[in-house]
C-alpha cells in the first residue's frame, strides 16, 4: 500500500492542492483539500510565471509536512505529442515491466527541449501485432521548472501530467474508453479535451474558452461589473432560448446604483454564441484525432458544465448522447464537479506509485 501523496492541481482559474491516501483496495480518500484562485499566485496561467513561494506555502500549510510525494496537474495547453509508430508488441505484454515498456517506447522519442510525462499506447488497425504509441511532453521550462522548486522546498514531483487525464480517469469507465467518448472540461479560461477510442488516448487539447469567457460576454453586453455578470450567469443563464422565455425581464443594479434590463432571451443568445463555438472547437478536434466517426458519447465536466442546458446544446449541435460526469470508485462525500481532475489524478498517481500504470512517466528524483 502506498503511503500518502500530494496533489497539485493548476488550472486556470484556480488552483487546488489535497492530501490523499488509499486505504482499501481501490478505495482513495481525500485527507486534506483546499482551493485557492490563481490571481493571488500567478500573472496568467503559464507555469514560469507562477509566484512560486506563494505556491509553495499553499503546498507545505496543506500537507502539514505529511506527503512529500507530489503530483503535479498542469493544462493541456502546456502539453505536447509525439506519434510512436510500430513499436513491437512482446508476445506475453503482461510479464513485461513498467519500466521496460516504457524504456523501449522513449527510445525512439526525440523531441528536444522537453520532457516526456505521459504514454498512451493503441493497437496498429493494420497489424495486432504492432503498437502505437503517443508520447505526452512538457517544456523543460515548465517540468524542469516546478521540478526544481518543488525540490528546493523538499517535496518530490513524481510525475506531472495533463490535469485532463485525471477528470477522464474520476468520470470515465472502460466501457466509455473503449466505445469512443469525448471527456470536454470545461473550466474558467479554458475547455480541456480528452478523445478516447479503443481504450486509448487518442487525443487532448486546449481550448481558451470558458465559463469566464461567458462572464466576460455577459459583462461587455450588459455593461455590467464582472461579479455582477458572473451572479447574473449562475442565477439566470442559459445556453438555449427558450419558447417561454418571451419577453421575461431580468431587472438588477449596477455598482453605480444604475438600473440595467436585460431579457432572458437575450441572455440566453449572448450565452449560446459562445457556447456555440466552444461545441465548434470540440468537433474540429474530433476531426483532427481520426476517429470522430467511432466517437457515440460525450461527457461534460469541470464547473462550467454546470451552466443551464449545456448536455442539451452540445447534443443539439454534436446529434450525439451527452451526459454530465459524475465520479467513479470514489468514496468521499466531498467530490464536486470542480474537482474531478484532483481526485483523478491522485487516483493515477496511487496506480503509477503500485506499477498499475504504463502511461504514467515517473521521474527518478
Amino acid at each position: 500500500m502506498s503511503s500518502s501523496i500530494a496533489v497539485v492541481d493548476i488550472g486556470t482559474t484556480t488552483l487546488r492542492v489535497a492530501v490523499a491516501e488509499k486505504t482499501l483496495p481501490g478505495e482513495i480518500h481525500i485527507l486534506e483539500l483546499s482551493q485557492y484562485s490563481l490571481n493571488d499566485i500567478a500573472m496568467g496561467i503559464i507555469i514560469p510565471r507562477v509566484n512560486f513561494n506563494v505556491l509553495l506555502n499553499i503546498v507545505r500549510g496543506v500537507t502539514g509536512g505529511n506527503a512529500e510525494k507530489v503530483f503535479i496537474g498542469i493544462s493541456s495547453r502546456e502539453i505536447s505529442h509525439q506519434l510512436i509508430n510500430s513499436y513491437p508488441t512482446p508476445s506475453n505484454l503482461d510479464a513485461v515491466t513498467v519500466d521496460s515498456l516504457q524504456a523501449g517506447v522513449l527510445s525512439k522519442a526525440n523531441k528536444k527541449g522537453y520532457e516526456e510525462l505521459y504514454i498512451a499506447k493503441g493497437l496498429s488497425e493494420v497489424n495486432t501485432q504492432v503498437c502505437n504509441y503517443t508520447v505526452f511532453y512538457a517544456k523543460n521550462e515548465v517540468s524542469g521548472l516546478l521540478r526544481q522548486r518543488f525540490k528546493k522546498d523538499g517535496f518530490s514531483v513524481c510525475a506531472i501530467l495533463p490535469s485532463i487525464l485525471g477528470s477522464a480517469e474520476a468520470v470515465l469507465s472502460n466501457e466509455d474508453k473503449e466505445q469512443g467518448v469525448v471527456l470536454v472540461d470545461i473550466g474558467g479560461k479554458t475547455t480541456e479535451i480528452a478523445i478516447f477510442y479503443a481504450g486509448t488516448l487518442c487525443r487532448i487539447a486546449s481550448v481558451p474558452m470558458g465559463g469566464d469567457t461567458i462572464t466576460s460576454d455577459i459583462k461587455e453586453l450588459c455593461g455590467i461589473d464582472w461579479e455582477l455578470a458572473d451572479h447574473v450567469k449562475q442565477k439566470y443563464g442559459s445556453c438555449i432560448v427558450h419558447r417561454t422565455m418571451g419577453d421575461d425581464d431580468i431587472t438588477f443594479s449596477t455598482p453605480s446604483a444604475e438600473k440595467r434590463i436585460v431579457k432572458l432571451r437575450t441572455l440566453a443568445e449572448i450565452i449560446g454564441s459562445r457556447v456555440e463555438e466552444m461545441v465548434e472547437a470540440v468537433m474540429y478536434e474530433m476531426v483532427q484525432s481520426g476517429v470522430d466517426d467511432k466517437i457515440g458519447n460525450i461527457v461534460l465536466s469541470g464547473g462550467g458544465a454546470l451552466l443551464s442546458g449545456m448536455s442539451q446544446f452540445f447534443e443539439l449541435k454534436t446529434g450525439l448522447m451527452v451526459r454530465h460526469g459524475m465520479p467513479i470508485g470514489f468514496s468521499d462525500d466531498q467530490i464536486h464537479s470542480g474537482c474531478f481532475s484532483t481526485f483523478g489524478l491522485a487516483k493515477m498517481g496511487f496506480d503509477a506509485l503500485d506499477g498499475k500504470s504504463s502511461g504514467v512517466i515517473l521521474f527518478n528524483s
